[in-house]
């Protein structure tokens, strides 16, 4: 799969698994300011099931959210924590808008559901500094270890039951296509449920952004040392 990058999720997802109406469909224009008619997520691979990946919800409603983090923040020192981090909401730059991350809003999502992924003007994955990757990444991670430890607890959505039907549909449907239980054909969050041809084209799409992330990451690697970036808590500002 990719990282840091951006997905829109298809109608059906939030149909079959978000009836409660749990997870935030973010309609606002996009960061770089076209309208849409689809919510726009953070997307990054599961760390352990590799037909899963994690959807972010992203907002421009960074006031409120600050705000939320700061009384957040605010109990946490109260209840003696010395260096308190807010891990529900992470801050960071999307196209050069500042955009909040609902890490408590996250979802998991196979490619089934993906409907595509955003590309800037120019074609090029969008993406996030990494420094505001990783830390999102990691406090995701961090919440579900501990929602797995106490169902229930984290999440708005429920999360583990979202993931576990995702698996039996992805068996399902490889059984349809005659595929064996448990076979991804060595690929990452494998296409399942697209007819063949469509598939087989997603995945050369992939190949072809997992190319292009490396050609950013390598480009930012070159350009790092000319940029100063504030950040807090590891977040871009």
């Amino acid at each position: 799969m990719l990282k840091a990058q951006f997905c829109f999720i298809k109608q059906d997802y939030f149909d079959k698994y978000d009836k409660e109406k749990l997870i935030p469909q973010n309609h606002e224009p996009l960061p770089g300011g076209e309208p849409h008619n689809r919510p726009c997520f953070f997307i990054f691979d599961d760390s352990k099931e590799r037909s899963i990946a994690w959807c972010i919800p992203i907002s421009s409603k960074t006031e409120k959210y600050n705000n939320m983090r700061e009384q957040k923040l605010l109990k946490m020192r109260e209840r003696g924590e010395t260096n308190p981090v807010c891990k529900e909401i992470a801050f960071g730059k999307v196209l050069g808008k500042g955009k909040a991350f609902l890490i408590r809003n996250a979802f998991p999502v196979t490619m089934k559901y993906i409907d595509n992924f955003y590309m800037d003007k120019n074609g090029n994955p969008v993406t996030i500094a990494k420094p505001t990757e990783n830390f999102i990444i990691h406090c995701t991670k961090e919440l579900l270890a501990k929602e797995e430890r106490h169902p229930g607890s984290v999440f708005f959505a429920n999360v583990l039951k979202i993931k576990k039907e995702l698996l039996e549909e992805l068996e399902a449907d490889k059984e349809k296509m005659g595929i064996k239980p448990g076979r991804t054909n060595g690929n990452t969050f494998v296409a399942t449920g697209f007819h063949q041809g469509k598939e087989k084209a997603t995945r050369s799409t992939m190949a072809d952004y997992k190319r292009r992330i490396a050609d950013i990451r390598s480009e930012e690697g070159h350009t790092a040392s000319q940029h100063t970036h504030s950040r807090e808590n590891g977040l871009e500002k």
